[in-house]
């Protein structure tokens, strides 16, 4: 087997370590783990190390990167120029000038234009496609137009989660293809490096809160602050961590309120921690928390996507405090007794208070969510993707 992943961001590879777009990083790896031949094209490398994996960079890195950034200006907001003509220079770079010579069993992609423009220059190689339709976040028709191409040209679909694979087969023509639920990975969670004396003496003797994600509106940070009066007349030594980087200077809005509240002592904002010091950080919480802004209409579809945060949070068996939406259902289950609604601010508290109180209860929940990181594992994800990638080969075939 020797499946080749091509990727279209101008992002570099090191800085694609968190978030959504860390997921083209881990798919690789994961692979790699299995003792895959699995080679990943990505339009800036950078000075990425994957190990196992067959890292290439598409030629002209920095020319391609400034010519989308003038297209993008002057036509995409018409015609989706910029886009399309970058991934037909890296599909090119694939089809003419690796594939002859690295002999690949198949193309998995996960960007729209690239699933295209791949099927375009060669229709007989099996094309795995991980549908993420735009119009699912737009309600746009043109890019509905264009995620129905994408899904036309695939042979085998992916979707991350069963909210979004239902919306495809809702709102496009699948034809006879086959959408299997692959989710994401999540790297090392479980595996924590030597404590430094920071983190020590930071969570010594505190009843701990975590937030761990990107500081922007609509992520119920400012709630999980709104609740800490109420909670520190039953928790003594609180802490509330809040980790991640700022987003248009919502950190300082979040400043403002927590000091608006006086409660300066019970929050830490911890910024930016480095990606390998994260388990350390999430081993020492009480409660982990997302209270994401489903109904968040600048993102329709915002409540089927799981939250890689809060798989890292299952991952080390840690209880979890999130809002009621369909992707945070599919991870914890339906009956999960600690969903909560958005503006729900009792049931919040307490939870909340439940879990760092209740140290029974707390453990039974961790033990249950531990259960459930099981799907999420590097050789999880893999054996499934494998399985994908076999049934694309032999429909082809």
């Amino acid at each position: 087997m020797k499946p080749c992943i091509v990727w279209d961001s101008i992002l570099s590879l090191e800085k694609a370590s968190k978030g959504d777009i860390s997921q083209i990083v881990y798919m690789a790896e994961a692979l790699a783990k299995q003792k895959i031949d699995v080679s990943l094209v990505a339009l800036n490398a950078g000075k990425a190390y994957i190990d196992g994996v067959n890292i290439r960079q598409v030629p002209n890195f920095w020319y391609i990167k400034q010519r989308t950034r003038t297209l993008g200006r002057l036509f995409s907001d018409l015609y989706g120029y910029g886009g399309k003509i970058t991934a037909r220079y890296i599909a090119k770079f694939v089809v003419k000038r690796l594939d002859p010579i690295e002999h690949y069993d198949l193309y998995h992609v996960r960007a729209r234009n690239l699933a295209i423009e791949l099927k375009r220059f060669q229709f007989n190689k099996p094309l795995v496609y991980t549908a993420i339709p735009q119009f699912l976040h737009t309600q746009n028709q043109k890019d509905k137009i264009l995620d129905q191409m994408a899904i036309n040209s695939a042979d085998r679909l992916i979707a991350l989660t069963d909210g979004w694979k239902q919306f495809i087969l809702e709102n496009f023509d699948v034809g006879k293809r086959e959408i299997d639920v692959v989710p994401v990975c999540v790297k090392n969670s479980d595996i924590l490096l030597e404590d430094d004396s920071k983190i020590s003496n930071l969570f010594n003797g505190k009843k701990v809160i975590g937030y761990f994600g990107r500081l922007q509106e609509g992520y119920g940070i400012d709630v999980l602050i709104e609740s800490i009066p109420e909670i520190r007349k039953h928790v003594d030594n609180l802490l509330v961590i809040i980790a991640g980087g700022s987003v248009y200077g919502y950190r300082d809005k979040l400043e403002a309120l927590v000091r608006s509240l006086g409660v300066n002592d019970n929050v830490y904002f911890a910024g930016e921690i480095p990606r390998d010091l994260v388990p350390n950080y999430l081993s020492k919480c009480g409660v982990l928390i997302s209270f994401r802004y489903s109904d968040n209409k600048d993102r329709y579809g915002f409540d089927q996507s799981i939250p890689i945060k809060c798989v890292e949070y299952i991952m080390q068996g840690k209880p979890v405090v999130a809002t009621r939406d369909g992707g945070m259902e599919q991870l914890l289950g339906k009956d999960y007794p600690y969903l909560v609604g958005y503006n729900d601010k009792n049931k919040i508290v307490n939870s909340l208070l439940k879990l760092l109180i209740d140290e029974t209860e707390a453990q039974r929940i961790s033990k249950q969510n531990k259960a459930l990181s099981s799907r999420f594992t590097y050789e999880s994800v893999s054996n499934q993707l494998l399985e994908v990638y076999n049934k694309a080969i032999h429909k082809k075939s």
